[in-house]
């Protein structure tokens, strides 16, 4: 028994790698379409586009950005407004 070759387990560690980058996206999309399938209809208003777009940015942000800078994170929701109170 001899045991494996470094570039060989790098290989493998960047095969997995690239495997875990390539589920990340399908996941993220199941995760906002559960989330935008879970609101009532009564819930959606005129600014559902502008929510799910908001929604989108911070999926987006949080999954794919290369760094955790302060710059590179996404900017809060209003304080003030008609969904000001929504912590979904």
């Amino acid at each position: 028994m001899s045991m494996p070759d470094r570039p060989e387990v790098a290989a493998k560690a960047d095969s997995e790698l690239r495997r875990v980058e390539q589920q990340r996206a399908p996941i993220a999309q199941l995760l906002l379409v559960a989330r935008l399938r879970a609101r009532n209809r009564r819930d959606l208003a005129r600014d559902s586009l502008e929510r799910a777009a908001h929604v989108i940015f911070v999926t987006c942000k949080n999954w794919f950005s290369s760094s955790r800078k302060p710059d590179n994170l996404p900017q809060p929701l209003p304080k003030e407004g008609p969904d000001a109170h929504r912590h979904d």
